[in-house]
């Protein structure tokens, strides 16, 4: 009896569980490339976005392009750059869809009739990379006279300065889906050139972004 009586002046309370944290909201916010596309569906190729660069501007330099390898610095001055510090594709002059990177020599889409067109410009591909194959995943590419290649946030091939010779390289890449893009330009010299493919389509997918 004493014990009953002890239990009903006891003080207790039941405790709730503590609330789930709040989770964070979904961003509003897509990819700047755009969604990944639907990989059975899409059709194959980047967007480009095409801009001018002026005679004047400060980063063109008229230098030729050398047989042995690159721009002749001792005399030009010649100063390799990144990307985020120029503005060679802050203006676009047009944009289009293409399903091949495969231009070649004297390849020149941008005039505007500016001074020395349509001797230097800028384009930016960009899009969306699906890798089936861990390992190296082999592409040529050749540019006059800058170029980067970029798998998500790293840059897999950079060129600077180059003469229009496409070579083959390669990335190491697991499977996948990352943004892609490539960053070229010509600022110098008059020859002139693009090339860039994936030597192994089975194991590799580009597509543009969904927006």
């Amino acid at each position: 009896m004493i014990w009953l009586l002890a239990l009903a002046c006891s003080d207790y309370s039941v405790r709730e569980a503590p609330p789930d944290p709040p989770t964070d909201p979904p961003p509003d916010e897509t990819h700047p490339f755009g969604d990944p596309p639907d990989w059975n569906t899409c059709k194959p190729g980047l967007m480009a976005r095409y801009s001018n660069l002026a005679a004047d501007h400060p980063d063109v330099q008229d230098a030729l392009v050398l047989d042995t390898g690159g721009i002749d610095t001792a005399d030009t001055g010649w100063q390799p750059l990144e990307p985020e510090d120029v503005d060679w594709w802050d203006e676009i002059a047009f944009s289009s869809f293409e399903p091949s990177l495969e231009y070649g020599p004297g390849w020149a889409p941008v005039d505007e009739g500016l001074e020395d067109d349509p001797r230097f410009f800028a384009v930016r591909w960009e899009g969306w990379l699906r890798v089936t194959r861990n390992g190296d995943v082999p592409f040529v590419l050749g540019a006059s006279t800058d170029a980067w290649v970029r798998v998500g946030p790293d840059t897999v091939a950079r060129l600077s300065g180059s003469p229009y010779e496409p070579e083959t390289q390669s990335a190491n890449l697991r499977t996948g889906q990352y943004p892609f893009e490539i960053l070229y330009a010509h600022r110098a010299g008059d020859e002139l050139g693009f090339r860039f493919r994936f030597t192994n389509d089975d194991d590799v997918q580009l597509c543009p972004g969904v927006r």
